[in-house]
């Protein structure tokens, strides 16, 4: 222990070795922060690729492409621009229903004001100008069955886990 204060001591004295010292400290640093940011800030790169891959194959009608490469951005990052790309996905292919299901998923996850006026644009027609049918088959919460056509529910005291 001794040793390496006297060590410390000796390189703080001497002005040449302490400028060394404080750069190649700073190097140090310097490189650590580009590392972080090269693996956390990759991502959002990656993310923003795949979308756009996603969202020129959905213009260029590969809807199966499309999908493919918005699932593998969502799974860096769901955004509401991913969750409306892909709901117009399904929708292109005839699937208002399970564009349904995934913006209500969207709007649980993240919320959304555009999520939430696309739900209702595709609630209140699908397709051929009609009202959506409530789904008929039953739904289990927190150990009750419910109607599928039931439109709100309270959960107060449910104790969800």
């Amino acid at each position: 222990m001794k040793e390496l204060e006297n060590l410390l001591f000796d390189l703080l004295q001497d002005k040449k070795k302490r400028v060394y010292l404080i750069a190649g400290a700073a190097l140090a640093l310097l490189l650590i922060v580009i590392l972080l940011a090269t693996l956390l800030g990759g991502s959002g790169r990656k993310y923003n690729r795949l979308y756009n891959e996603a969202e020129s194959a959905y213009l260029a009608g590969d809807y199966a492409t499309a999908e493919e490469k918005l699932r593998r951005a969502m799974d860096l990052k769901s955004t509401e621009k991913a969750y409306l790309l892909m709901a117009d996905i399904y929708c292109a292919q005839g699937d208002t229903a399970r564009a349904i299901q995934l913006l209500y998923l969207g709007y649980s996850h993240i919320g959304g004001t555009k999520i939430e006026t696309r739900l209702d644009e595709l609630k209140s027609s699908h397709g051929d100008g009609s009202p959506l049918p409530l789904p008929q088959e039953n739904v289990t919460i927190a150990g009750k069955t419910y109607d599928g056509g039931t439109t709100s529910l309270v959960l107060t005291g449910t104790r969800l886990k």
